[in-house]
């Protein structure tokens, strides 16, 4: 479990995001320091399993279907592919 998150809260308002999707963007921008990459048409990508922020982000969410349902509301923002 992260001990801290950090919440960018200039930019959650800007992009019309509440405080659990903030915590999920915090984790998954710091993927490159801890994610296994894979290489897609020479684009960097980084696998985050559902359980993986499950038991990272606890705090924020304890079903694995809000995670998924979280990551779909980031992808239709644009924040992530």
């Amino acid at each position: 479990m992260r001990y801290f998150t950090n919440i960018n809260n200039i930019k959650c308002l800007e992009w019309g995001l509440n405080a659990n999707q903030g915590a999920l963007f915090d984790l998954l921008n710091q993927a490159s320091s801890w994610a296994e990459t894979h290489i897609i048409d020479n684009e960097v990508f980084y696998h985050v399993s559902r359980n993986l922020v499950l038991r990272e982000l606890h705090l924020f969410y304890t079903k694995d279907d809000t995670v998924y349902r979280t990551l779909k509301d980031l992808q239709e923002k644009g924040l992530i592919e």
